[in-house]
C-alpha cells in the first residue's frame, strides 16, 4: 500500500515508507460528544497533503480578515489519502485491544460503510490540525511564484525575512518541528553572515 501511496505522490518524499497520516487520540472539538459513558476519540490526521489553499488580503485595511481557503481534498491523492486513513481507523478500534473498552462506533463515521459514505464524512469533517505551512512559501531564487527566497528574504521587499513554518513550500512528511528548526538555524547564519 505505501509503495502504491507514494508512486502517486506529485513531489519527491521523505521515501516509500513514508508516512502519510497517523492516528491521534484526541477530544475533536468540531463533534458533539455522547451525552453520558466514557469515550475515546480518534483522528485520522493526514500529514503529507497535495492540495494547495490560499490566503488573500481583500482590503487595504490591516484591521480586516483575509479570505482564508484552505481548498482541503482538492487532490486525488488527498481524497484516497484520507478515506484510506479514516478506513484503518475504522478497522483498528474493532482490534481484540479495545474490547472492554470500545462499545460501537459512534455518530456518523459508524454509519459510513461505502468509500463514498467515508469519503463523504471525510470532506465534512476535514480542517487543519496543528501544521498549516506554505503561506508565504518558499521558492528558487528568480521564479515567479513563492513569496520567500531560499535566503528567507521576501520577494522584492528590502530587509524582511519570514522565519517560520510559512516559509516551508509544501507540508513535510512529519511534524513541522523539525523543519521549523532548520529553517531558523539557516536564517540565523544568514542574518549573522
Amino acid at each position: 500500500m505505501k509503495l502504491l501511496l507514494y508512486s502517486w505522490r506529485w513531489r519527491k518524499a521523505a521515501g516509500p515508507k513514508a508516512a502519510h497520516w497517523e492516528i491521534f487520540s484526541s477530544v475533536n472539538p468540531g463533534v458533539a460528544l455522547p451525552a453520558q459513558g466514557s469515550f475515546v476519540s480518534v483522528l485520522s490526521v493526514f500529514i503529507s497533503p497535495t492540495s494547495r489553499g490560499s490566503v488573500q488580503i481583500t482590503t487595504s485595511d490591516p484591521f480586516n480578515a483575509p479570505t482564508i481557503n484552505p481548498n482541503f481534498l482538492s487532490t486525488t491523492f488527498d481524497t484516497f489519502a484520507l478515506r484510506e486513513a479514516v478506513k484503518a481507523v475504522k478497522r483498528f478500534m474493532p482490534a481484540s485491544a479495545w474490547a472492554n473498552r470500545v462499545i460501537a462506533p459512534w455518530g456518523a463515521l459508524g454509519t459510513a460503510a461505502t468509500d463514498a459514505q467515508v469519503e463523504a464524512y471525510a470532506r465534512a469533517s476535514a480542517e487543519a490540525i496543528f501544521h498549516p505551512v506554505g503561506t508565504p512559501s518558499m521558492s528558487p531564487f528568480g521564479a515567479a511564484c513563492g513569496v520567500v527566497d531560499p535566503d528567507l528574504k521576501v520577494k522584492g521587499v528590502s530587509n524582511l525575512r519570514i522565519v517560520d513554518a510559512s516559509d516551508l513550500p509544501f507540508a513535510p512528511d512529519a511534524h513541522t518541528q523539525g523543519p521549523v528548526y532548520l529553517v531558523a538555524e539557516r536564517a540565523a547564519t544568514l542574518i549573522v553572515s
